[in-house]
């Protein structure tokens, strides 16, 4: 008792049982309660438009009206036009418009024709990221489109018809799993680093509470013991926030049972990386838990992480945690990976027990 009692009068002990809860409160609160929202994203995109065509004389039309007409009903992002490619540029360098489309003034002549066509595209990464990204990829999209367009409107006119704009595909749309909310959207990679990171910070200071305390016995067990409370305040009052932040109750209990279990297991990794190689397995886990936005699949494929990154990572399962985390949120059902679960766990555990028989009794750190 009195080698327990050393341990949990250190000062870092109550943080190391609390911090989980911590960083999972403010995290997903934070995260949960302020997610995108995809229909105002697509409001504040803004397409410039250069149109400078000047039709044809017979038949009488401008095609890249027609065309634009077209993909403006299908398209969700507003439209603002310009004079010049130059006025255009200057309100893309300013931030007011997300990209700019420009048609030359033989637009038109060159549909009826036979030759590829080239439009100019304009996008920046100087503004928001989500705009960004939509501006780089917006040219495969409009150019598959145009690309379409065109060639029915070539088709019509070789038969002798008047292009309506058209396309002869249409698409039945159907969204499996779909989000329930916004919250819902983010909510996956919102568990998954708040997981990650809760376990890494409680390892620490559990790890610095108990080094220099009790003997080996009493450091395994605090060591094991700890992170099964820890874990389990942190994943009910995750599983609190995201039911109220989702308004949907019947995730609760799997939230808790998944997060409770996934932070458990790298907790204890954590704990038995730290009991056996003391500070330097901060080399291992900071960049672990930080990098998990690129490996666990929560906000990107892992496949689409920079290669020199799954060059070190890539053999190592951790995309299931994202999975698990998607599982739940879109399907409310409870897919532990239990093999790589108890793999990781048994490691953990065993490190646990075989640093703290390793670690000599040292007088505690001033802090």
């Amino acid at each position: 008792m009195k080698n327990g009692r050393s341990i949990t009068s250190h000062g870092l002990f109550r943080a190391a049982l609390m911090v989980p809860t911590v960083i999972a409160l403010i995290f997903s609160i934070f995260t949960l309660t302020a997610p995108p929202d995809q229909a105002r994203i697509s409001k504040n995109v803004t397409l410039g438009v250069v149109n400078l065509d000047e039709g044809l004389t017979f038949p009488p039309l401008k095609v890249s009206n027609i065309m634009l007409g077209k993909l403006t009903e299908a398209m969700p992002f507003r439209v603002a036009d310009f004079e010049n490619v130059e006025a255009a540029r200057a309100a893309l360098d300013s931030g007011s418009i997300t990209m700019v489309l420009a048609f030359p003034q033989d637009f038109s002549k060159q549909v009826a024709g036979e030759e590829p066509i080239e439009l100019t595209f304009l996008n920046s990464q100087h503004l928001s990221m989500i705009e960004s990204q939509i501006g780089m990829q917006a040219p495969q999209l409009l150019q598959a489109a145009f690309s379409a367009g065109i060639a029915t409107f070539r088709e019509a006119l070789k038969a002798g018809q008047i292009p309506d704009g058209n396309l002869p595909v249409s698409l039945n749309i159907e969204t499996l799993h779909p989000a329930k909310s916004a919250a819902s959207l983010v909510a996956p990679f919102t568990l998954v680093y708040t997981t990650w990171l809760g376990a890494l910070v409680g390892a620490l200071m559990l790890f610095i509470a108990s080094r220099a305390a009790g003997t080996p016995v009493v450091r395994g067990a605090f060591r094991t013991w700890v992170p099964i409370v820890s874990a389990g305040v942190a994943a009910l009052a995750t599983s609190l926030v995201v039911s109220l932040v989702t308004r949907d109750w019947t995730l609760f209990l799997p939230v808790l049972v998944t997060f409770w279990s996934l932070q458990l297991v790298i907790g204890w990794m954590m704990n038995g990386l730290f009991s056996t190689f003391g500070y330097s397995a901060l080399i291992i886990v900071f960049p672990t838990a930080f990098y998990q936005t690129a490996l666990s699949g929560a906000q990107i494929p892992k496949l689409a992480a920079p290669e020199w990154l799954l060059s070190i990572y890539g053999a190592l399962p951790f995309e299931v945690v994202g999975r698990a985390f998607r599982d739940v949120i879109y399907r409310s059902e409870v897919v532990l990976p239990l093999e790589v679960m108890g793999i990781t766990a048994a490691i953990g555990l065993g490190m646990i027990w075989f640093g703290a028989a390793l670690t000599r009794k040292k007088a505690a750190p001033k802090l």
